[in-house]
């Protein structure tokens, strides 16, 4: 765990970029309209955009790596929120149908 913040294990990679643009991006991006919208829909945004950044942020960083098992360990924390990103789109699908509409039926995700 000490090597996975150890920057001699790293390099810049630019291809890693686009990787922490978006994700960077998509984060803030969910934030803000959560922010601004307090309903049930800036939630739903908010658990659609989150997830993404978090897949597109460990992308970048298992590219910046120069050992491949540190590499590996973020692999496997990048293709652990992908699964995740399926479930904000199934959550921001209902709420736009108008199938969920209060706070209160969010209850679902810890299912």
């Amino acid at each position: 765990m000490r090597e996975l913040f150890n920057s001699s294990n790293y390099y810049f990679n630019p291809y890693a970029l686009p990787s922490f643009i978006v994700g960077s991006y998509c984060f803030f991006l969910g934030i803000y309209v959560w922010s601004r919208n307090k309903k049930i829909l800036g939630f739903s945004l908010f658990t659609l955009t989150f997830p993404t950044a978090i897949w597109l942020l460990t992308v970048g960083m298992a590219l910046l790596c120069k050992n491949t098992l540190i590499a590996y360990y973020w692999y496997k924390i990048c293709y652990a929120w992908v699964s995740f990103i399926s479930i904000g789109s199934l959550f921001i699908s209902l709420c736009l149908t108008g199938k969920i509409e209060r706070k209160g039926e969010r209850a679902f995700l810890l299912m």
